[in-house]
């Protein structure tokens, strides 16, 4: 065997064995096979490579009996070296990278499994049961939760997003723009916007490939060791993500998680269901509750199909090669100003999210109030190539927005 290192991964192209697995990254792990001795060496995956169900780090050593995971796809090592075998084959006649196939069989659960399982699920809805009956006798409890029912705290919890509400943008205009650059800005926005999805609409990206963008970003950052997915941080943020996420009233389908990003940079962004929060915007927000407006922001990104066109653009100027390149560049470039209102949108579609929450709605306000205080004044030249409102007018849009969808004063 000529070939000494195998590429494993789920990269078709870019790897000697490709894996069809989700749970596999691009650039999993590599296979190194010299006189008869097969190791394996992970290269920073996201889920990881085990052998015998134990995470590697560095190079290990396999055995015949071994069970080797890439993520979550099992194989043996038997398996790796027919695999590398026939890559060899293949390779004298064609280039042709080999699908990595398992020979372990996936064993179902027996019947008799399931029902004990069910056992002590059985037992706990006994004792649940029992235990509503004493106490309803002793206390009435079927009355206290007749009068939960009826109080608007109750009804409150896990609420969707409000469906009918409106959205207005007048907002944006900036009291010091007395040429009215900023209302110039949103309606070639729309227009370009209206031109773009008449030319793309036959250009297709489902939502596996936004999902498969958002993992490659996720990959960028952990090859640079800026990934932090682990601590008091990251559990708070992902459960503020997912008290948001349950509001939505027709969500897309992604499965969203946020990772900190050690940067000091004052920054979130997304892509795919994955939320990026520097470190520095973390340290620069106040409360639990303007979390929540700039996670739900990033979710309505998502949920908004912003991103969905983006990836629309470069997909079509892939297919134009180095002219379709220039082209794109170029165009965003010119029209990167026309993204203020579609920032804008994302930001009073997360209002919608954070409102039935327990979240304050107004700590929006107070968030882009102090963020309007790192920027400078309004500069006409500056508003032509902000992909991003000023600061002051998010502000404004959000408090015009609580008020008159629900009635809210945030002065008081």
């Amino acid at each position: 065997m000529s070939q000494v290192v195998f590429n494993v991964g789920r990269n078709r192209r870019k790897n000697h064995l490709f894996v069809e697995d989700k749970s596999v990254s691009n650039h999993h792990a590599q296979v190194v096979i010299k006189d008869g001795i097969v190791s394996i060496v992970d290269l920073g995956s996201s889920n990881g490579t085990f052998v015998n169900y134990k995470r590697i780090n560095g190079e290990v050593t396999v055995g015949d009996n071994d069970v080797i995971t890439f993520g979550t796809y099992k194989c043996t090592r038997k398996d790796l070296v027919n695999a590398a075998q026939k890559f060899e084959y293949k390779n004298h006649v064609i280039t042709n990278n080999i699908k990595l196939l398992s020979s372990l069989p996936s064993i179902p659960k027996s019947l008799n499994q399931s029902k004990r399982k069910l056992i002590p699920q059985i037992v706990i809805a006994i004792l649940v049961l029992l235990s509503f009956l004493v106490l309803n006798h002793l206390f009435g409890v079927d009355e206290i939760i007749k009068s939960k029912l009826k109080s608007s705290s109750f009804l409150d919890f896990k609420s969707k997003q409000k469906k009918d509400v409106t959205y207005d943008f007048s907002c944006l205009s900036n009291p010091n723009d007395d040429s009215g650059t900023t209302s110039l800005l949103n309606i070639f926005g729309d227009l370009t916007k209206e031109v773009q999805s008449v030319l793309l609409e036959r250009v297709d990206i489902p939502l596996s490939e936004e999902i498969e963008y958002g993992n490659d970003l996720l990959e960028e950052f952990n090859s640079k060791n800026l990934i932090v997915s682990t601590g008091d941080d990251y559990k708070k943020l992902n459960a503020i993500l997912n008290d948001i996420e349950s509001r939505l009233l027709h969500p897309r389908g992604f499965e969203y998680e946020v990772y900190i990003v050690e940067d000091s940079v004052i920054n979130v962004f997304t892509s795919g269901g994955k939320i990026f929060f520097f470190r520095g915007m973390l340290d620069f927000a106040i409360s639990d509750s303007e979390l929540a407006v700039l996670i739900s922001h990033e979710i309505s990104h998502n949920e908004l199909g912003h991103i969905t066109f983006q990836l629309k653009k470069l997909k079509e100027s892939e297919n134009w090669g180095l002219f379709g390149q220039v082209f794109l560049a170029v165009n965003n470039m010119i029209t990167v100003s026309f993204n203020q209102k579609q920032e804008a949108e994302a930001d009073l579609f997360g209002v919608d999210l954070v409102y039935p929450t327990s979240y304050t709605s107004c700590s929006g306000i107070d968030l882009f109030n102090r963020l309007s205080e790192k920027e400078s004044e309004f500069n006409l030249a500056d508003n032509l190539f902000r992909s991003h409102p000023y600061s002051s007018s998010r502000s404004n849009c959000i408090e015009n927005h609580l008020s008159s969808n629900y009635n809210m004063n945030c002065d008081e």
